[in-house]
């Protein structure tokens, strides 16, 4: 072993500690958007309470109940509630560190973990009190079990237990993850019929794992037929034109530093278009699983878009490809340990910018979860606002008026025909909505500054109103 491999050894084992380190510094916060807002309020109340909740919603209930468990046992709050997140991150990290650095070595490992770390839409979507990590881990899981078993081709049950605990997992998580798995089934299922001369036993085995996922999941069947029942009025997704299928596509490269992104596309195209090359003109089968790793990305993708017409109702959205983007990076991770990390500068140039790419994305999520606007306007509120008060508020699709559940849950909402007796009015003007405030005199009342606030992505200027 040469110096390069002992640091590269090295490496891999210490970066899931420090990728762990940077998840969990990140879960501390209480900058909540609406449909993180929505997930916290729904898990108040009694188990009973929250299951009613969940199934009237158009999504598993899995992560719901992980929510519910983690704020009984410790407290309703946003670092309780980030638990459900970042417990299936740190399993995302020790997949990295241990099956996939068995079966592809600590080069692709290393990379794996960093790209896991911090790469564009992972540490924004995985450390929201949403399911998207959740779905994430269980979709990963599903890749790399089936990836392992291909590998084997022996057809181990205690491999094929775990692939089927993992795919069903992904379905009671979001509907999308269990789209995600169910083409890792599909790849899986043509791979092992092109293999059935050499290796039956792996496609009876593939099938096994596909009835037994199918088999777990039809308790969670009949309530997506519900949901899927009440898709039409629900959602309010945008249409899927050029432009939401562009940004579908670049979700996995885009940072706000616009060099670091176009660096990061041009590797990534690089790594793959080597990787096609090496499949299809030098005829290396080694490349298969990771260029399927890669495909599982725009497969869901095209499968969401599908669904909109099939439903008609705009049900997907560029954020349901989060569960995907673990395998996504892992094919990238392999392409790049069988041939970019051959070369000393090779190697030195990927780390750096992957590197670069995880400082900046980690920094730039740090600075917005610890933004102090949710604190001083937690603070004032606590201070200045009273029982039996209540709000008026003009806004687009009540996303602060869910945020308010969360943050001043006994703060009434109401309307100028349903002012509650007693209490203070407060009206709450929007960007966006300020010709509103001319209602305020047209209703008899005068209108005392008290502040501007902001939370999250949202800004406001709150006012005291008196007769």
């Amino acid at each position: 072993m040469n110096f390069s491999d002992k640091t590269t050894k090295l490496a891999a084992s210490i970066l899931p500690f420090i990728g762990a380190a940077a998840f969990i510094s990140l879960i501390f916060g209480n900058n909540l958007w609406m449909d993180e807002a929505f997930s916290a309020v729904l898990v108040k109340g009694s188990f009973s309470e929250m299951m009613e909740k969940s199934l009237a919603d158009t999504l598993p209930p899995l992560y719901n109940i992980l929510n519910w468990s983690f704020t009984k046992l410790l407290g309703f709050s946003a670092p309780a509630l980030r638990l459900s997140s970042l417990i299936p991150m740190l399993g995302c990290l020790a997949l990295g560190g241990t099956l996939v650095r068995s079966r592809f070595g600590d080069k692709c490992s290393l990379i794996y973990v960093l790209c896991m770390t911090g790469m564009p839409a992972l540490l924004y979507y995985l450390t929201e009190i949403r399911m998207y990590a959740l779905g994430l881990f269980f979709v990963t899981a599903t890749g790399i079990l089936a990836l392992e078993l291909a590998h084997k081709k022996t057809g181990d049950l205690t491999l094929c237990c775990f692939l089927i605990a993992s795919a069903a997992g992904a379905g009671y998580t979001h509907h999308f993850a269990f789209v995600a798995a169910g083409f890792v089934y599909l790849f899986l299922l043509v791979y092992s019929i092109f293999q059935i001369k050499e290796h039956p036993i792996l496609l009876r085995r593939v099938i096994i794992c596909i009835a037994g996922t199918l088999i777990l999941y039809i308790p969670c069947f009949f309530s997506t037929l519900k949901q899927t029942a009440r898709v039409q009025g629900y959602f309010t997704m945008p249409e899927a034109d050029a432009g939401v299928i562009l940004g579908c596509l670049k979700q996995p490269f885009i940072t706000n530093c616009t060099p670091l992104s176009a660096l990061l596309l041009l590797a990534f195209a690089a790594v793959t278009a080597y990787g096609v090359y090496a499949l299809f003109i030098k005829k290396n089968r080694e490349f298969i699983p990771p260029l399927a790793c890669i495909l599982l990305y725009p497969c869901v993708m095209l499968f969401g878009f599908l669904a909109n017409v099939i439903l008609k109702a705009n049900i997907f959205s560029q954020r349901y490809l989060v569960p995907s983007l673990g395998l996504f990076w892992l094919g990238f991770a392999i392409i790049c340990s069988k041939i970019c990390l051959s070369k000393k500068l090779s190697r030195i140039a990927l780390i750096l910018l992957l590197g670069a790419v995880v400082i900046f994305d980690y920094g730039d999520r740090f600075v917005s979860e610890y933004a102090p606007g949710a604190d001083e306007m937690t603070s004032f509120f606590s201070e200045n606002v009273s029982p039996g008060d209540s709000y008026i508020i003009y806004e687009d699709d009540y996303q602060i008026r869910i945020c308010f559940r969360y943050y001043f849950p006994d703060l009434v909402c109401t309307t100028w025909d349903e002012v509650p007796e007693g209490g203070r009015l407060w009206y709450i003007e929007v960007p966006g909505f300020e010709t509103k405030k001319e209602e305020i005199t047209a209703h008899g009342y005068t209108a005392e500054k008290a502040g501007d606030f902001s939370f999250d992505r949202y800004s406001f200027t709150l006012y005291s109103l008196t007769r």
